[in-house]
Protein backbone atom coordinates (compact mmCIF):
# COMPACT_ATOMS: atom_id res chain seq x y z
CA UNK A 1 0.00 0.00 0.00
CA UNK A 2 1.06 3.13 -0.62
CA UNK A 3 0.15 6.72 1.36
CA UNK A 4 0.96 10.17 0.77
CA UNK A 5 1.76 12.95 3.20
CA UNK A 6 2.42 16.29 2.93
CA UNK A 7 4.71 19.21 4.21
CA UNK A 8 2.03 22.01 5.69
CA UNK A 9 2.67 25.62 6.62
CA UNK A 10 2.20 26.86 10.39
CA UNK A 11 -1.60 27.63 9.27
CA UNK A 12 -2.20 23.96 7.77
CA UNK A 13 -2.39 24.44 4.41
CA UNK A 14 -0.34 22.06 2.18
CA UNK A 15 3.20 23.78 0.96
CA UNK A 16 2.90 23.10 -2.56
CA UNK A 17 -0.79 23.91 -2.89
CA UNK A 18 -0.93 27.42 -1.48
CA UNK A 19 2.81 28.84 -2.40
CA UNK A 20 3.28 27.13 -5.35
CA UNK A 21 -0.29 26.45 -7.13
CA UNK A 22 0.49 22.23 -7.73
CA UNK A 23 -2.32 20.34 -6.71
CA UNK A 24 -2.00 17.22 -5.02
CA UNK A 25 -3.34 15.36 -8.00
CA UNK A 26 -0.33 16.30 -9.86
CA UNK A 27 1.87 15.68 -7.24
CA UNK A 28 0.76 11.96 -6.84
CA UNK A 29 0.74 11.68 -10.28
CA UNK A 30 4.42 12.49 -11.02
CA UNK A 31 5.43 10.81 -7.98
CA UNK A 32 3.48 7.29 -9.42
CA UNK A 33 3.25 8.02 -12.99
CA UNK A 34 6.18 10.13 -14.59
CA UNK A 35 8.70 9.23 -15.99
CA UNK A 36 11.74 11.41 -14.15
CA UNK A 37 15.11 12.33 -13.68
CA UNK A 38 15.92 11.64 -9.88
CA UNK A 39 18.45 13.45 -7.67
CA UNK A 40 19.30 11.76 -4.31
CA UNK A 41 20.27 14.14 -1.73
CA UNK A 42 22.90 13.76 1.30
CA UNK A 43 20.02 14.04 3.67
CA UNK A 44 18.37 11.10 1.97
CA UNK A 45 15.26 12.99 0.84
CA UNK A 46 14.83 13.23 -3.49
CA UNK A 47 14.00 15.85 -5.13
CA UNK A 48 13.18 14.85 -8.85
CA UNK A 49 12.50 16.87 -12.17
CA UNK A 50 10.07 15.82 -14.86
CA UNK A 51 7.31 16.29 -17.04
CA UNK A 52 3.44 15.94 -16.44
CA UNK A 53 1.02 14.10 -19.09
CA UNK A 54 -0.30 17.66 -18.97
CA UNK A 55 2.49 19.46 -20.33
CA UNK A 56 3.96 20.91 -16.78
CA UNK A 57 7.22 20.72 -16.22
CA UNK A 58 7.57 19.88 -12.09
CA UNK A 59 10.24 19.89 -9.50
CA UNK A 60 9.22 17.59 -6.10
CA UNK A 61 10.92 16.94 -3.51
CA UNK A 62 9.87 14.41 -1.36
CA UNK A 63 11.03 11.59 1.14
CA UNK A 64 10.84 7.74 0.21
CA UNK A 65 9.77 5.88 3.85
CA UNK A 66 9.43 2.28 4.08
CA UNK A 67 7.04 1.32 6.95
CA UNK A 68 6.28 -1.96 8.41
CA UNK A 69 3.09 -2.13 6.56
CA UNK A 70 3.31 0.41 3.51
CA UNK A 71 5.25 2.74 1.96
CA UNK A 72 4.91 6.32 2.90
CA UNK A 73 5.89 9.36 0.38
CA UNK A 74 6.43 12.20 2.44
CA UNK A 75 5.93 15.61 -0.08
CA UNK A 76 8.06 18.34 1.08
CA UNK A 77 7.35 20.69 -1.88
CA UNK A 78 6.25 20.79 -5.58
CA UNK A 79 7.17 23.91 -7.71
CA UNK A 80 6.83 24.76 -11.69
CA UNK A 81 10.12 24.14 -13.33
CA UNK A 82 11.03 27.37 -15.62
CA UNK A 83 15.02 26.03 -16.60
CA UNK A 84 14.98 25.63 -20.29
CA UNK A 85 18.17 24.13 -19.66
CA UNK A 86 16.59 21.76 -17.45
CA UNK A 87 13.76 21.05 -19.64
CA UNK A 88 15.82 20.21 -22.88
CA UNK A 89 17.44 17.93 -20.32
CA UNK A 90 14.38 16.00 -19.57
CA UNK A 91 12.59 15.88 -23.29
CA UNK A 92 16.14 14.12 -24.43
CA UNK A 93 16.41 11.90 -21.25
CA UNK A 94 12.74 10.53 -20.96
CA UNK A 95 10.88 10.05 -24.20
Amino acid sequence: MIVFSYNKDDDGEIHFEKKHGVSIQEVEEFVLRTEKLINERQDESIEAIGKLNSGRYLLVAYRKIKRKDYLEYFIITAYDLYDETLKNLINKKIK
